[in-house]
């Protein structure tokens, strides 16, 4: 617990640097979290007060279903906040470019329970282990090609191995080559259920 407290206040939650309106989507921010994860969420804790680092949390979807369906939760956001290669169109352009502020817009009735780490996905995990903090779960949802699926999940299972290890999109050739590519180097085994996936050690 000294750990977390320590980690919120190296990142405190800020205020967001432009006065945006929320990017909401049926009452929710706006993003990508089919429901298969969703479900999938509730059965991963028995704890109301988990801590859960949320890889790739763009506006704060998949952090927002964490901090409903574990109301005492505190969800540690990693992110650049510069979008994926998926999301550098000339369509997403205001978006991207307004990303983290509508990160901070969108969950700001929140901000006493998230704690948000602006790096890319193996500096974020370090800083936390750094801290001594071990998250219950993290869940990964960076970059979806071979190799960053493979290091990412490769990094949260060495500096966390008691904690349960998921994430999304298993539905992408990317991410399932990077998943296999890791069980032929570790002794691992793979549930996936259509976007959802978690690894499990023996």
């Amino acid at each position: 617990m000294e750990g977390l407290i320590k980690l919120k206040e190296k990142f405190p939650f800020p205020a967001p640097s432009k006065k945006l309106e929320k990017k909401l989507v049926g009452g929710r921010p706006k993003g990508w979290c089919h429901v298969d994860n969703t479900n999938h969420f509730r059965l991963l804790s028995d704890k109301n007060n988990p801590v859960i680092i949320d890889g790739g949390s763009y506006m704060g979807l998949s952090a927002w279903w964490w901090l409903n369906i574990y109301p005492e939760s505190t969800v540690i956001c990693i992110d650049h906040w510069k979008g994926s290669a998926e999301h550098q169109s000339e369509s997403m352009k205001e978006e991207i470019a307004n990303l983290y502020d509508y990160f901070l817009t969108n969950l700001e009735e929140y901000k006493n329970r998230v704690i948000p780490i602006k790096e890319n996905s193996s500096k974020g995990m370090a800083i936390v282990k750094e801290f001594g903090v071990i998250p219950d779960i993290v869940w990964i949802d960076w970059s979806h090609d071979e190799l960053s699926v493979f290091s990412d999940v490769l990094d949260a299972i060495e500096l966390f191995p008691d904690s349960i290890i998921c994430g999304d999109d298993y539905t992408w050739d990317g991410v399932k080559a990077g998943l296999e590519s890791l069980k032929a180097i570790m002794n691992v085994k793979l549930y996936s259920s259509y976007s959802f996936w978690r690894v499990d050690r023996d």
